[in-house]
């Protein structure tokens, strides 16, 4: 085929369109969606199932928690609660809690509470209180927000601004990725050792 998408018939003709729109939730009912292109759900993304896209994800209501990786923007009408977000573009939700964040772009939110969010430009909580609490968020260019952290429930925020979230990914990742050479380099030793002595006893 020439081009990837969804083929639908429209006024007795087959078209390829390069959005996949369910008109309901995504559930039982539906399965898994993964789909060459972008998609649009009229409903919610029900607990315990995906939703994979190359473009852009628009969930007109909520997401459970579910995952969802976008090669796009990805925006969620609602709100989400639980589960994990990976997309190359921008987040809109109307509210994020108790989930893993990571994209490429900025993070729109009303509030942002108990995540673990990651973003390569900006975190930007507007709208209704603007309340940034618990959780770990991080963002290459500035969080802005209107209240960060709770004196009331005591639970710790942890923010950081500048560093990529790609770059700081892959220094969590060194010591281990050392450790592991270390012990590859060590057993080789080992090797050229008992490869010596046999050598020798020639």
């Amino acid at each position: 085929a020439e081009k990837t998408g969804h083929v639908e018939v429209v006024g007795g003709k087959v078209m390829i369109q390069d959005t996949y729109t369910v008109s309901t939730d995504v559930g039982s009912a539906t399965g898994n969606t993964t789909f060459d292109g972008n998609v649009a759900i009229r409903g919610s993304v029900l607990a315990g199932f995906t939703v994979n896209a190359t473009g852009n994800v628009h969930v007109h209501g909520a997401r459970e928690a579910a995952d969802t990786v976008s090669g796009g923007n990805v925006t969620i009408g609602e709100g989400m609660n639980g589960g994990s977000i990976i997309a190359e573009g921008d987040l809109k939700s109307k509210y994020l809690q108790n989930c893993r964040v990571e994209v490429g772009g900025n993070v729109y939110s009303d509030s942002v509470i108990s995540c673990d969010l990651r973003c390569g430009e900006s975190l930007i909580v507007a709208g209704g209180r603007g309340t940034l609490m618990g959780g770990s968020c991080s963002a290459t260019h500035s969080i802005e927000c209107a209240n960060i952290g709770s004196r009331n429930t005591h639970v710790p925020t942890r923010i950081e601004v500048g560093l990529d979230p790609k770059v700081q990914g892959r220094l969590q990742e060194a010591p281990h990725e050392y450790e592991q050479a270390a012990n590859f380099i060590a057993s080789l030793d080992n090797v050229i050792g008992m490869l010596s002595q046999l050598e020798a006893a020639k």
